[in-house]
């Protein structure tokens, strides 16, 4: 357990990104396995093969997005948030939270992700879904809402 207490929610953005280039595995198993073991026929070949680079290549634009944050991990706890990324490792107080949104799911995540943007600095998370955490009962743009307790920027600014 961590000083800060028991993490309550939390986001990995180089997990999001391994999980979207790894989609392409089954197929190249399947190739290979097609290619060594089933002796299938080259059309058969070439088709699993194409589907498989297309995956692969269509999964590199989210990994090369999500891999390149600079902002890697965040843990939520009751009092605060830490961040942790490229030369970056600090402690956020929810005070310091300037909006939070919701925004469209983005490369093929299912239901809305979470935008939390910070005082003082450059750094805003991006979340692809919204995460909940069964033993609470709640998700994490709901937790953040309640925890800021500021009212979001109006849809007129």
């Amino acid at each position: 357990m961590s000083a800060l207490g028991q993490t309550s929610l939390y986001h990995l953005a180089r997990s999001i990104a391994h999980a979207y280039l790894w989609m392409s595995s089954p197929f190249f198993g399947l190739f290979i396995y097609e290619w060594f073991v089933g002796r299938a026929e080259l059309p058969f070949l070439g088709g699993i093969l194409v589907v498989a680079l297309a995956v692969l290549v269509v999964s590199l634009c989210p990994y090369r997005f999500y891999a390149t944050q600079r902002v890697q991990e965040v843990f939520f706890y009751e009092n605060s948030c830490r961040l942790r990324g490229k030369n970056l490792n600090r402690e956020v107080p929810y005070s310091e939270i300037r909006e939070i949104s919701l925004i469209d799911p983005p490369f093929f995540a299912a239901g809305p992700g979470i935008r939390v943007s910070f005082n003082g600095g450059d750094e805003t998370l991006l979340i692809p879904s919204n995460p909940k955490n069964r033993s609470l009962r709640i998700d994490l743009y709901s937790w953040l809402k309640a925890k800021v307790g500021t009212p979001q920027l109006s849809e007129s600014s």
